[in-house]
C-alpha cells in the first residue's frame, strides 16, 4: 500500500468542504482547439467506459504530482479546482496531492486533454451520483489512513498502479466502503494504452475468483 506520511490531514468535521484551488487563475477566452487526431482518441478510448445514468457526475481526480499541468488546463477550461487536503498546509501543498475537478459543465475539451496523459498515471475519472458536498468526505475517508496507534498516511488510490494493487487485498465488506457512494473509478490499464471501468460488482468479481 503506497502512502507518505500525512502532515495535512484534519480531524474528522460534521461539514467538510473542499478547498479551492488555482481560484487566481482566470478561464482562459479562447483554448487551443484540439486536432481531430485528440478528438477521435478521446471517441475511441473514453467514450466506451463514461456511458453515463441519468444524474449521473463525472470528476476528474488528478494526481497534481504527476500531472500539475492538467489541473491547471481544467480551470483555465472553466471548471472549479478543489484540493482533497485540508489544515492550514493545504493550499500549499496542493500541487503534490489529489487535485478534484467536477466536470460539471461540458467536459469534452477536457477529455480531450485528458487522453493525452495516457502513460502517466495521472489520476482517475469518477462516476458517481454524488454531489461535491458528499462526494468529498468520502475521498478523504478513503484518502486518509489512520492506523490504531494514530498515525495517518495518505493512500494514493488516485494513482491508477496503486489501486490496482490495493483493490485485490479488499474484502467484500472494505470493497463496499472503498466505494462508497461511487459507480466506478474509469482508470488507464497497466500498459498505458486504453481505459478500463472498475466498479464494485467487477472488484467483487475479481475478489471472488481469487
Amino acid at each position: 500500500m503506497e502512502a507518505a506520511p500525512s502532515s495535512v490531514a484534519s480531524e474528522p468535521r460534521s461539514e467538510r468542504r473542499p478547498l479551492e484551488i488555482f481560484a487566481d487563475v482566470a478561464p482562459l477566452a479562447q483554448f487551443p482547439l484540439a486536432t481531430e487526431a485528440m478528438r477521435e482518441s478521446c471517441r475511441v478510448s473514453l467514450a466506451p467506459t463514461l456511458e453515463r445514468a441519468s444524474g449521473e457526475r463525472l470528476y476528474a481526480l488528478i494526481d497534481g504530482a504527476a500531472a500539475i499541468d492538467v489541473a491547471i488546463a481544467a480551470r483555465q477550461l472553466g471548471h472549479r479546482v478543489y484540493t482533497l487536503f485540508e489544515g492550514e498546509s493545504a493550499a500549499s501543498a496542493a500541487h503534490a496531492g489529489p487535485i478534484l475537478v467536477p466536470l460539471e459543465s461540458d467536459p469534452t475539451r477536457f477529455l480531450e486533454c485528458w487522453v493525452e496523459t495516457r502513460g502517466r498515471s495521472a489520476g482517475v475519472l469518477l462516476l458517481t451520483p454524488a454531489p461535491l458536498e458528499r462526494l468529498f468526505p468520502h475521498l478523504r475517508h478513503i484518502f486518509v489512513v489512520r492506523e490504531t496507534s494514530g498515525l495517518e498516511y495518505f493512500l494514493r488510490f488516485y494513482d491508477p498502479r496503486v489501486l490496482r494493487r490495493v483493490l485485490p487485498t479488499c474484502t467484500a465488506e472494505e470493497i463496499t466502503e472503498f466505494f462508497g457512494p461511487l459507480r466506478a473509478f474509469v482508470v488507464e490499464d497497466a500498459a498505458g494504452e486504453r481505459y478500463e471501468s472498475v466498479t464494485r460488482a467487477s472488484a467483487a468479481r475479481a475478489l471472488s475468483r481469487g
